[in-house]
């Protein structure tokens, strides 16, 4: 529990751009092919099936209103190394909601992850973060269900994908690198 709160500490005092530039540059060195922001046509808001829907039916649960998507668009992937066939996802405060948490509890024992699925859920709990609900009501919803959909269709499609968290790593520290490499490898 004292890890989890020096890194919610952390997590509020970094400078989110400074990191993700930071983390850019060192999949960079580390890879040479990384594209941000990457979108492939297997990975849309309109993905179905029956772990999504009950992933969909956790997350309705929140607020009791059923939660359905109906606009396709195509999900982007923060960072890709297309050569290596990974995808590495950095998470912010944001996506530490209780809706993230109960989309988690829904993924079926099939589906690989290569993060801590439980100590994300430990940080859902202890963050509980909430998106202003005056400017989308279902932002929290929709957030975690996107997540959802990222995870699955990269292990359907072959692809690895790892989940960093904002503070997770020091990117002003000499051994960012070594750090990162780390978490990319012993996934």
């Amino acid at each position: 529990m004292e890890v989890q709160n020096y890194y919610i500490q952390r997590m509020r005092k970094l400078d989110r751009k400074f990191c993700k530039e930071q983390l850019y540059l060192l999949l960079i060195d580390l890879y040479g092919d990384i594209e941000r922001e990457k979108k492939y046509e297997w990975c849309t808001s309109l993905y179905d099936t029956n772990d999504l829907r009950n992933i969909i039916n956790n997350i309705s649960s929140v607020k009791h209103m059923e939660f359905v998507p109906i606009k396709r668009s195509f999900l982007p992937f923060d960072f890709v190394s297309e050569k290596q066939k990974i995808i590495i996802e950095y998470d912010e405060r944001q996506h530490f909601t209780k809706q993230r948490y109960l989309a988690l509890q829904g993924y079926s024992k099939e589906i690989c992850l290569h993060y801590d699925k439980k100590y994300w859920k430990e940080l859902c709990m202890q963050i509980n973060a909430k998106m202003n609900k005056k400017v989308d009501p279902l932002r929290d919803e929709k957030r975690a269900l996107y997540d959802s959909i990222r995870d699955i269709t990269a292990y359907e499609n072959g692809y690895t994908l790892f989940r960093i968290f904002h503070g997770q790593i020091d990117f002003s520290k000499d051994n960012a690198k070594e750090e990162l490499s780390k978490l990319l490898i012993n996934k």
